[in-house]
């Protein structure tokens, strides 16, 4: 059966070169799995992509993504406190792939973020120190961004199976930086209690990175 499988995945790049079957399948669109470095675990979210073969050897790229969490401040015991942040991101890509699927390129991009905190009264009332007495607060975050991006995607062709001719694999890195910014977010908010605001403060600049790896890409090319 494993045989079977892989005999499928078999390619003759010989036959059809990498530039022929990307003209002749310009239109792709796939799903992927991406993580935030350098926190990694525990940050991932869904991407969803389109790719445009032009000239043989370049790519347009749009890509969407979404991710989010949910943490507990501190433990159940003194009264129940979540702090969730979710954060969306929208970019087109241009992209330069040269030889053997590995390529190059930069983009630029929208994201947003946003932050929920909500507390028991009893904690604020039970804690109170003068500051912040808010039971609930939210955030958020827009910024324009530019990416620059490293990555592999091999397509294949001459499948035994032929559902699997123009599906592809992707693996990349991409680094970005905002270039402008608008934020609501103000820390002092956050009533300081227990470990509160730093948890909060933390979570929130977690959500507000934008530097990710794609571990999984899979999609398909038409």
């Amino acid at each position: 059966m494993l045989f079977k499988f892989f005999s499928a995945l078999n390619c003759s790049a010989a036959v059809d070169s990498i530039e022929k079957i990307r003209n002749e399948r310009k239109h792709g669109v796939g799903l992927g799995l991406d993580f935030v470095l350098p926190t990694f675990f525990g940050t991932g979210g869904i991407k969803l992509k389109y790719d445009y073969n032009f000239l043989n050897k370049y790519q347009f790229h749009v890509q969407y993504s979404e991710r989010g969490s949910d943490v507990k401040a501190i433990p159940d015991k003194f009264g129940k406190t979540s702090v969730k942040t979710s954060t969306r991101m929208g970019s087109f890509h241009l992209r330069y792939i040269p030889k053997y699927g590995f390529f190059i390129g930069g983009g630029s991009g929208i994201a947003t973020s946003n932050l929920s905190y909500k507390t028991d009264p009893f904690l604020v009332n039970f804690y109170s120190d003068g500051g912040s007495s808010n039971i609930s607060y939210s955030a958020n975050h827009t910024g324009v961004f530019l990416l620059v991006e490293i990555g592999w995607q091999a397509i294949i062709n001459r499948a035994t199976w032929k559902w699997l001719n123009g599906v592809y694999i992707e693996f990349s890195f991409q680094p970005a930086f905002l270039v402008t910014e608008n934020s609501d977010f103000k820390v002092k908010s956050i009533p300081d209690i227990n470990n509160h605001r730093r948890k909060v403060d933390k979570q929130w600049r977690k959500a507000k990175t934008l530097n990710t790896v794609d571990l999984i890409n899979i999609g398909k090319f038409f």
